[in-house]
């Protein structure tokens, strides 16, 4: 999980967000630090699309001026979650390539 925060004049809050690739979805959790958050899930029809999504949506969240606060642990988990789902698109796409799918 990935958690950023914003924190600027009065705003104080979050944002973290979660993908499951197994199931092609992501979760988001957010609301003012302190207090009870907010949840969605969104689904898509595949973990391409749902990945997609997830980096697309995290990089909204920077332009914003939120600030990514994950543990560096965490970090390292995502970044090698995010190497093994190229990995795995770049071997669909030759597989797609080849004929094979």
């Amino acid at each position: 999980m990935r958690r950023f925060e914003f924190k600027e004049g009065t705003h104080n809050k979050f944002w973290e967000i979660e993908l499951d690739q197994k199931l092609g979805t992501f979760t988001t959790w957010w609301g003012k630090i302190g207090q009870v958050p907010q949840k969605k899930t969104k689904a898509f029809f595949s973990k391409y699309q749902a990945t997609s999504e997830y980096e697309k949506i995290i990089g909204e969240k920077l332009k914003k001026g939120y600030k990514e606060v994950t543990g560096e642990k965490e970090k390292v988990i995502a970044a090698k979650v995010l190497k093994a789902i190229e990995a795995q698109a770049d071997q669909y796409v030759q597989d797609y390539l080849d004929g094979v799918v």
